[in-house]
């Protein structure tokens, strides 16, 4: 196991904290214990690369770096080597910065945090610092706080990490100098106020921590007078968004989400159980049109955030304000993105679903409305015949063809799966059978087939059905409108094409009349939408070749491959 990998195993263990006490402990016998040089600076060196295994140094890269990693372990030697009691006060700052530094939020951790930073500073003011200077600590009080301060690195090895860090991110690192340099100034003014003043090193050591802690309290004060906020709310705010806010992480979850969840209220309810993992998050509430819900608890400190049609409230331990409130309000952000987003997606689902069931429909419609059309067609001529024995034929041959479109029609409802292509048939063959079907309609029937090609058969008897039928709807106003259908089939292709003598269809009409469903005052205005589409599917184009009053014409075409 490489020093990386053996890092991140001790980084996510539970055992961590039993790891940081063995980590310290040769570090407190080299402070606590009257030892030679040489058995100090192996156990220091010891302390140091136990140290370096515990701390996250390199969890943020997938392997070491030979420069960096050089530069860490030849400065931990140097100090190690130096046999310099001021080069372990500089270690001792340094490592009490990295603990301020390191991210945490459940209250066990946090109280071994505390107590860790404790052990430091006592190691470096009551032995490395006094050392360092020729400063005198009573033996009886240093005894004394030998025993206190070995308890104290016991009581950090009996408490198990609560919470492991599964997001691994790295300390903040101005929160750590801003510790280093109180811990310094406190320091410096505990050796100067001893060397000037002559006083007693412990009366020195209080005086200047409880000044510095008043600079920092006036300096509180002024900035809050100034800006609205407290400096100290400042750096928590900076501690939580890097204690809990992976922003990237958080983003890939949500994105993932949205391609998975069907519903908008699971995916907020999904979202939301992964927005409460953050750790400085203890409740939040939701409401939205697709309903309400709520995780975790309420406590006193609520952000209020309302985006469209959502209200969303964030419960914390701490205020919410500055960057962590703005942080908070970008991902609820993106939270309504997605949902929203999942929103419009079922809407145009829904609208597409019905607008299917709509055009389904009126094709249908359509089918029925021709084949009714036909019935009457035959009935009439049955009724002015002249020649029963010329109508029994007809009659004969268009009723099993009735019969079977009818049978194709209810078989689109019952089975719309089993139907994606048309039957061929003949074109001489479907030729013939147009020929009968509008035999006495006062229609000019002309066909030029060249080449008898195999060609869809409901496909074409849709097309002009529609186009014969709104042809002859046009007679209604005009009986004298002429009506021409002409089939050409060559080597170039197939046209088929239908010419009236009527009016021009409407100029707001025409450019929309084969691209969608249009008003039509005689039915259901898809006929012609229906019939683009569908010769479409097979590899025809529908086209209004021809619109001029007087002449209007739509060509159904193929070319030849």
């Amino acid at each position: 196991m490489n020093a990386l990998a053996l890092s991140h195993k001790i980084y996510l263990s539970s055992a961590r904290n039993h790891f940081l006490s063995l980590a310290l402990l040769p570090l407190h016998c080299a402070l606590w214990l009257p030892l030679e040089p040489l058995f100090r600076t192996g156990l220091v060196t010891l302390h140091i690369a136990l140290f370096i295994l515990w701390h996250p140094f390199w969890l943020g890269e997938s392997h070491l770096r030979k420069h960096s990693s050089t530069i860490f372990a030849g400065v931990g030697l140097l100090i190690s080597l130096s046999h310099s009691w001021l080069a372990l006060s500089v270690w001792l700052i340094f490592i009490a910065s990295l603990l301020a530094g390191e991210p945490f939020q459940k209250r066990r951790d946090i109280g071994v945090q505390i107590l860790a930073i404790l052990y430091l500073l006592g190691g470096l003011f009551i032995c490395s610092l006094p050392h360092s200077f020729d400063l005198i600590v009573e033996a009886v009080t240093k005894k004394y706080l030998m025993v206190f301060f070995t308890v104290v690195l016991l009581a950090i090895g009996l408490f198990k990490q609560q919470h492991k860090h599964l997001n691994i991110r790295q300390a903040d690192i101005l929160l750590s100098l801003i510790f280093s340099q109180v811990i310094v100034i406190t320091a410096m003014g505990t050796v100067l106020f001893v060397l000037f003043k002559h006083s007693h090193y412990l009366t020195a050591l209080l005086f200047s921590t409880l000044s510095a802690t008043a600079i920092i309290i006036v300096v509180n004060f002024i900035w809050k007078w100034f800006s609205g906020t407290t400096a100290l709310s400042f750096l928590w705010n900076r501690y939580l968004l890097i204690l809990g806010s992976p922003f990237e992480g958080l983003l890939m979850k949500f994105s993932a989400l949205a391609k998975t969840t069907q519903s908008p209220a699971q995916y907020l309810e999904a979202c939301f159980a992964e927005f409460i993992k953050l750790d400085w998050l203890e409740g939040l509430h939701w409401r939205a049109a697709s309903g309400r819900g709520e995780i975790g608890v309420e406590t006193q400190h609520q952000l209020d955030i309302e985006i469209a049609d959502m209200n969303i409230s964030l419960y914390a331990k701490q205020p919410l304000h500055g960057a962590l409130a703005v942080h908070a309000r970008l991902l609820v952000h993106m939270v309504t993105h997605f949902y929203h987003s999942i929103k419009r997606e079922r809407s145009l689902a829904h609208r597409a679903h019905v607008q299917a069931l709509y055009e389904t429909g009126a094709r249908l419609t359509h089918d029925i409305k021709n084949l009714l059309q036909g019935m009457k067609t035959l009935s009439a001529a049955g009724e002015n015949t002249n020649n029963p024995i010329a109508f029994h034929a007809l009659f004969v041959k268009q009723i099993p063809t009735i019969n079977e479109r009818l049978e194709t029609t209810l078989r689109k409802l019952t089975e719309p799966a089993q139907n994606k292509r048309d039957k061929d048939v003949m074109l001489s063959e479907w030729w013939l059978d147009l020929q009968q079907r509008y035999q006495g309609r006062n229609i000019e029937l002309h066909a030029e087939i060249e080449i008898d090609r195999a060609i869809p058969d409901e496909m074409f008897n849709t097309v002009s059905e529609n186009l014969l039928e709104n042809a002859r709807a046009k007679r209604l106003s005009s009986r004298d409108i002429e009506i021409k259908a002409q089939l050409i089939s060559n080597p170039d292709g197939i046209v088929f094409s239908v010419m009236d003598s009527g009016y021009a269809v409407p100029a707001d009409k025409a450019q929309f009349l084969l691209a969608e469903p249009v008003r039509s005052d005689q039915g259901l205005g898809v006929g012609l939408y229906q019939s683009a589409a569908l010769a479409k599917h097979q590899g025809y184009e529908l086209v209004l070749e021809t619109n001029q009053e007087g002449m209007v014409c739509f060509a159904l075409a193929n070319e030849s491959k």
